[in-house]
């Protein structure tokens, strides 16, 4: 297993146990869950329909000589893949001659605000 059986998967694939390399293929289609079915992946998305909340504190030091009120812009972005997949990949390289940092940077100009809000802060 190579960094332990209870990991954090970039790439969801079945790893084999042999020391052989051998990546078994999937007995079914793997476009509806979007990885192999034995592939166990962490969930650190939103389900539908859920909320989550972040608390954040800021120092009297940092708002020292500003005047208030404050306003917060959170915006929910979606992007198409997570950069961190990139370093998984790059051992067989990108089309277009792209460097790893080039397809990393395509990635993030690429992400999409699905939802913006500014908030007055009291």
């Amino acid at each position: 297993m190579v960094r332990g059986g209870e990991r954090e998967q970039v790439l969801a694939l079945n790893y084999s146990p042999d020391p052989l390399p051998f990546l078994r293929p999937s007995t079914r289609s793997t476009v509806l869950l979007g990885r192999p079915v034995g592939a166990r992946k962490h969930r650190l998305t939103l389900p539908p329909l859920a909320g989550r909340w972040a608390k954040y504190k800021v120092s009297a030091d940092v708002l020292r000589g500003t005047i208030g009120p404050y306003t917060a812009n959170i915006k929910l972005v979606a992007q198409m893949i997570p950069v961190n997949l990139v370093a998984e990949i790059q051992s067989v390289g990108f089309d277009y001659f792209m460097s790893p940092r080039a397809v990393a940077e395509g990635v993030v100009q690429g992400a999409q605000v699905l939802q913006e809000r500014q908030i007055d802060l009291n």
